[in-house]
């Protein structure tokens, strides 16, 4: 059976932006650093839990879980609070509420593959209106790694719902989403939208590119 997976930032929910500042704003605050890159694809993983222990091992020579612990919750509390001041941050992609149904409706069965840290994402999605209730998923509470992330939750859907999966799906709107999904020889379908974003995943490798999540099953 065909399973999609979905990533959250960018994907799901329309938080790239808020997201990077709250992240950046975290490590500055701990680390008390300044010009971090903010493309993530810079970094080694690009994850929550991979690009913060990559930051803090650069700064003090180790990712100490301390600090990582430290960066990690005054992350929560930027989001928390940049939500606070501006809810409109926080939307849903296009078509994204609903989608979980619309894929089980259609005969696809769906889970979450986020490099985001677990409490994170589950937030996004609640604030956006993004329904996942009973959806499997896996985070970047789980691996460092988004290939490994992907393959987490392919596993979980196995296991926990009993899917016996044959074919996967990765829609995601990174360059990071296209690499990971042709290591593990995942189909991808992109996320983009504006012209510029569009060109940069088909710069990657994507073929198929869409801007909406609107009519996503009639792509698979």
């Amino acid at each position: 059976m065909k399973l999609v997976l979905l990533d959250v930032d960018g994907t799901l929910t329309n938080t790239n932006s808020v997201d990077e500042l709250c992240l950046i704003g975290a490590l500055q605050s701990v680390l008390g650093v300044s010009d971090l890159s903010r493309d993530w694809s810079s970094y080694s993983q690009s994850t929550d839990s991979g690009i913060v222990a990559e930051v803090v091992a650069s700064v003090i020579g180790h990712a100490d879980t301390d600090v990582v612990a430290r960066v990690r919750h005054r992350f929560f509390d930027l989001m928390e609070k940049s939500y606070t001041e501006q809810p409109e941050l926080f939307v849903p992609i296009d078509g994204a509420q609903g989608v979980f149904g619309r894929l089980r409706a259609a005969g696809f069965p769906a889970a979450i593959a986020t490099g985001a840290w677990h409490e994170s994402a589950r937030f996004k999605m609640r604030v956006a209106g993004v329904d996942m209730h009973g959806v499997a998923m896996a985070t970047g509470d789980d691996h460092t790694e988004r290939a490994a992330i992907m393959r987490i939750a392919v596993d979980r859907v196995r296991r926990w719902d009993g899917v016996d999966v044959d074919d996967v799906v990765y829609v995601g709107d990174g360059s990071w989403d296209v690499a990971a999904a042709a290591t593990l020889g995942y189909s991808f379908i992109g996320v983009a939208s504006t012209p510029q974003a569009h060109e940069r995943l088909a710069q990657a490798g994507a073929t198929t590119v869409v801007s909406t999540l609107a009519d996503l099953e009639s792509y698979l």
